[in-house]
């Protein structure tokens, strides 16, 4: 059976990697239209900036990286995959710079709507970076790191299943709040992006593909 056919065989370490995927798609969406209403000086809800980023640093760093980290390269590694792979090392670096942009926005929602005018060009300059890292790694992701998880032994992306399962398990237990749901409401209130920047993921999800 050749990768393309397994791919499209429902696996549960897909499924957990791409739902998270989405939801920061979701995520990164709304980061921009509120950088957006905040670059052209629209009104803002106050809390809602927090909110925002308290989701990337709860959703994105603390359960989609340490699955990446703790999991999943440690497995793909462990089958054989080389750690210095070009892919794993780009991986590596987003996160480090995705972490980098979370604090600084955390640190900005210490004074939300009460920056000056070079802290609000910051903030969107951060926001837009923090969303075009991310789908860009997303996209890389189910590219080239898809791949290489359905073609694991049938032991080892058993094992990945069963670990992912229990990582989401014990999030989803955890959690307060839907952060798809904060994504999608802050997107109604502050508007949508362009087509253009919207996650790839999010697409092939609206067209029924990937």
């Amino acid at each position: 059976m050749d990768s393309h056919t397994r791919l499209v065989t429902p696996v549960p370490a897909l499924q957990s990697l791409r739902y998270d995927h989405l939801v920061l798609a979701r995520l990164a969406d709304a980061l921009d239209a509120y950088s957006a209403a905040l670059r052209a000086g629209g009104p803002l809800i106050p809390g809602d900036f927090t909110l925002l980023v308290q989701a990337w640093r709860s959703f994105g760093d603390q359960r989609h990286f340490e699955k990446e980290e703790q999991l999943v390269t440690p497995l793909l590694v462990r089958s054989g995959l080389d750690f210095g792979l070009a892919v794993l090392v780009e991986e590596r670096r987003a996160r480090q710079q995705l972490r980098y942009l979370i604090d600084v926005l955390e640190y900005a929602a210490h004074r939300e709507l009460q920056w000056g005018g070079f802290e609000r060009s910051a903030i969107c300059t951060s926001a837009r970076t923090l969303a075009a890292i991310h789908r860009r790694s997303a996209a890389e992701q189910e590219r080239e790191l898809f791949p290489e998880i359905v073609t694991l032994a049938p032991e080892a992306l058993a094992m990945l299943n069963q670990q992912l399962l229990r990582f989401d398990a014990a999030d989803d237990a955890r959690r307060i709040g839907d952060p798809a749901q904060l994504g999608r409401d802050l997107l109604a209130r502050y508007g949508t992006v362009t087509e253009d920047a919207a996650a790839p993921t999010e697409r092939r999800a609206a067209s029924g593909t990937g």
